[in-house]
């Protein structure tokens, strides 16, 4: 039966209030205060919460009838057609909403990816958390069936069909397979992190693979007549994100989330966290690097108008990472630079795109005898290796080096 208290410390009342205590549904006792200070009143709420009870109690059997109908219906099905583990799965969600009125919450591959990007936003650079969103949107593109499964039984065969599909799909777009590499890194990424929170239990991503990268394109740099004519055909912003994407080597998720309160106009100094997009094991390391604004670069702040707060490119930011790929490569086709030049030096095909004014800083740096540890600091690449890619001598610099070599005369071999 319902009994009301009122709390008392050392002979003292604690509270005005009157507190119930009743027996609940499932034979264990509850206490609640009543918010009310006549004892009658208080008497009486605690009744109508136990006759409540009562009537949950009441209805225990028809739950136990209902859970018995759902497991016989999973026995029969699981005879039938073979253990499926989604079904046991929706088994034990139901009896568990049965049971306490409540969803089991196992979530499926798709909410989960959409639930760790919303994560990410808040502890990642705004271009890391594009890059995240940009690899994810790819992924569900291909993932089909596979991403309204629960994420507790995605198997490695489940990503490998994945890492298919997006090989598929890199084959039709011309993508590369250091950019299917990444994505899949993202896509581990999140398995791990789910294992981490318990709702994975094996190492499912233990046998992917990545793919070989060999097909690659090489990327080259611009010169400096060519980066001198894609400024005279770009209009507004993308004057001044050519001119500081080729004197930095900043990328251009650097370039498009650059802020006027990274400028010190007065120092001449950008100021801003190297963002690299690389999936790494060991935790990102980021840090703030200063780069120096030249009179060229101090022209074109003044011409796009030292606004001092917001973006300093917020045309180009806002549009869409496609869009600018196609408005850069118009601005390309009307300064006559082509996107694919033959290198002789390689005896292939060299290609082309705004990362080049990237691979033209540390190009220059290179042939200008720049520190190579500078060059890595300025350029966020952690090896030598990485650093190379971007770092192409001039031929002909080559060349020349090569004939301070001391010559051996053809004539001693006769």
């Amino acid at each position: 039966m319902a009994t009301v208290y009122q709390k008392k410390e050392n002979g003292k009342l604690k509270s005005p209030y009157y507190y119930a205590k009743w027996k609940l549904a499932n034979g264990k006792y509850a206490h609640k205060t009543t918010g009310l200070t006549k004892k009658r009143e208080a008497q009486n709420l605690a009744k109508e919460w136990e006759v409540e009870q009562n009537k949950l109690r009441k209805k225990q059997p028809d739950k136990g009838a209902e859970v018995q109908d759902l497991v016989d219906s999973y026995v029969k099905d699981q005879n039938k057609n073979g253990f499926k583990p989604e079904a046991a799965i929706n088994l034990i969600a139901e009896i568990y909403a049965i049971g306490s009125g409540k969803e089991l919450k196992i979530p499926t591959l798709k909410r989960y990816l959409a639930e760790w990007l919303i994560d990410k936003k808040a502890h990642v650079a705004p271009s890391t958390y594009q890059s995240y969103k940009e690899a994810i949107a790819s992924i569900a593109r291909v993932y089909g069936g596979i991403g309204d499964k629960k994420i507790a039984i995605v198997e490695e065969d489940d990503l490998k069909q994945i890492q298919r599909k997006l090989l598929a799909e890199a084959k039709s777009k011309g993508t590369t397979m250091r950019t299917l590499n990444y994505k899949m890194g993202v896509l581990i990424r999140t398995i791990k992190d789910a294992r981490i929170s318990k709702l994975v239990t094996d190492e499912i991503w233990a046998g992917i693979e990545p793919m070989p990268e060999q097909d690659s394109k090489l990327k080259v740099p611009f010169t400096m007549e060519e980066i001198q004519r894609l400024m005279r055909s770009a209009t507004g912003e993308w004057k001044g994100m050519i001119l500081i994407g080729a004197q930095t080597g900043l990328r251009i998720s650097n370039l498009i989330n650059l802020k006027w309160s990274n400028i010190d106009i007065e120092k001449r100094v950008i100021r801003l966290k190297m963002v690299k997009q690389r999936i790494t094991i060991k935790k990102k390391e980021t840090k703030i690097l200063s780069f120096p604004i030249n009179e060229s670069m101090m022209n074109c702040l003044n011409f796009l108008g030292e606004k001092k707060r917001g973006f300093v490119f917020p045309e180009v930011a806002k549009t869409h990472k496609d869009s600018r790929t196609k408005m850069f490569d118009r601005i390309m086709k009307s300064a006559k630079v082509d996107k694919k030049i033959y290198l002789e030096d390689y005896e292939e095909d060299g290609h082309r795109s705004f990362n080049s004014l990237r691979h033209y800083f540390n190009s220059a740096c290179t042939n200008n005898d720049i520190n190579k540890d500078v060059r890595k600091k300025y350029s966020g690449h952690s090896t030598d290796a990485a650093n190379d890619i971007y770092a192409k001598q001039d031929p002909e610099v080559m060349r020349k080096e090569l004939e301070k070599l001391p010559e051996i005369k053809w004539e001693t071999t006769q």
